[in-house]
């Protein structure tokens, strides 16, 4: 997940585009259900579930983006700027979910941070 590159569609809605990687990454159908539906409820995607991308605030967008990099469950992910845009309870949620995935063997994080 980069800072300056999207995982989503600009004129589609967040639930359509994480329906659209669903398909492109092959995933399960019964597993993306479960996963969607912990992301969604994990960054609090629903106030703004049904509303286009490009509709979206920053903070908002940038909380379906990181859904959308989180989808397919990721071995390596690699995060650069990730919680740009994001309000300080999405920061925290992202930051518990890396901890817990890293923790549990199932995922392996990169961060990325600028220092000035």
């Amino acid at each position: 997940m980069f800072g300056q590159r999207s995982q989503l569609w600009y004129h589609l809605l967040p639930h359509d585009t994480l329906e659209l990687l669903a398909r492109i990454y092959n995933l399960n159908r019964q597993e993306y259900i479960k996963c969607r539906d912990q992301l969604v409820e994990r960054f609090n995607l629903s106030p703004f579930w049904n509303i286009p991308v490009r509709k979206l605030y920053l903070g908002q967008r940038m909380r379906a983006e990181v859904a959308a990099s989180l989808l397919h469950a990721p071995k390596v992910l690699f995060l650069d700027e990730h919680t740009i845009g994001l309000d300080v309870i999405a920061r925290e949620e992202l930051r518990d979910l890396i901890r817990e995935w890293n923790s549990g063997g199932s995922a392996s994080f990169f961060l990325i941070l600028a220092c000035a």
